[in-house]
């Protein structure tokens, strides 16, 4: 087992992954660079991996996207399946599967 933590707006893990945890950071992305990321982690990721995506749901001025916009930018990009979702009043968490 590994863990990876690093800039990946500059550059992804090569290894495959089996879960991976996006959080507090896909607002800071234009919608271009988000779909460049996600795709590049869904392609590494295993069978059965998983992507969980969590995002805060209030505005700060150094964001790019709100925390909604991410997670429908993310569920229109990410070939991964769907598995759940859900919206709390300061934050929404989403979960995709590799089939």
């Amino acid at each position: 087992m590994a863990i990876f933590c690093a800039d990946i707006g500059a550059a992804l893990p090569s290894a495959p992954l089996d879960l991976v945890v996006f959080s507090e950071i896909g607002y800071y992305f234009s919608e271009s660079m988000l779909r460049d990321i996600a795709l590049g982690i869904a392609a590494r990721m295993q069978a059965g991996g998983e992507f969980v995506a969590v995002h805060w749901l209030g505005h700060s001025d150094d964001h790019v996207m709100h925390g909604d916009t991410v997670h429908e930018a993310l569920k229109d990009c990410l070939p991964l399946q769907w598995r759940s979702g859900v919206g709390y009043p300061g934050f929404r968490i989403d979960t995709w599967v590799r089939a």
